[in-house]
């Protein structure tokens, strides 16, 4: 497939091609990765891993207990699922209804502080969305179907670059260096046509802030 990539006004467009990394990609804030059809969220002493994660509604997510201690996940609403899971012991719940649902361990945590996630399920006609902040990407981990795109919003004040490994290929050119350059206020979306694990950084253009990272998972999903 050829690349294609339209700036406009407010949102440019550029879709990558290539067949991406094969394994999950993590840095200090979590893995992002699909295990038997489940999105996986680690769960240690005490913290969940990742934190939030962005995902199509419907998809299972699966919380693995890698720590040593007991710990729970209980929605803040209280609704729809909770679990206490021992060392080793894991849960899964699929998100079928869209929505943002925030949780915590109780053992160890309190809604928005400690040990606490969010899960975002998105409805099948809304684009994933990612908000560049100067100190953070939010959501900075994603799971879309193959085909998808993940649209960024600079909510900055500075031009932020957008960019990915590894790099695009076109159908006949060499490798095409996949990056954006958003001005302030600015939106750019990507569609992922190859299954795999995608990281991206975003950095301040001609400043010397600091490099936010994350990870895109694009995965075929039933």
């Amino acid at each position: 497939m050829k690349i294609g990539w339209a700036l406009g006004a407010a949102v440019g467009v550029f879709l990558v091609a290539n067949a991406p990394m094969n394994s999950g990609a993590s840095d200090y804030q979590g893995e992002a990765r699909i295990d038997n059809g489940a999105v996986v969220v680690d769960i240690g002493d005490n913290y969940f891993s990742p934190k939030t994660i962005s995902v199509p509604a419907g998809v299972k997510v699966k919380w693995n207990n890698v720590g040593r201690s007991t710990h729970n996940v209980t929605p803040n609403s209280g609704k729809s699922f909770g679990a206490s899971l021992l060392a080793g012991e894991s849960y899964t719940v699929a998100f079928s209804t869209p929505g943002t649902y925030a949780y915590y361990c109780t053992l160890h945590g309190a809604p928005g502080i400690a040990q606490y996630g969010t899960v975002i399920a998105r409805a099948a006609s809304e684009i994933a969305k990612a908000t560049i902040k100067t100190k953070s990407v939010s959501p900075n981990r994603t799971v879309v179907s193959v085909g998808e795109y993940l649209e960024w919003s600079n909510k900055t004040k500075t031009r932020q670059r957008v960019s990915f490994t590894p790099a695009a290929q076109s159908a006949d050119s060499d490798l095409a260096v996949r990056t954006t350059v958003l001005a302030a206020g600015e939106s750019s979306k990507v569609r992922f046509t190859d299954a795999g694990t995608y990281k991206y950084q975003v950095k301040s253009v001609g400043t010397k802030s600091r490099t936010n990272t994350g990870v895109v998972v694009a995965t075929a999903i039933d």
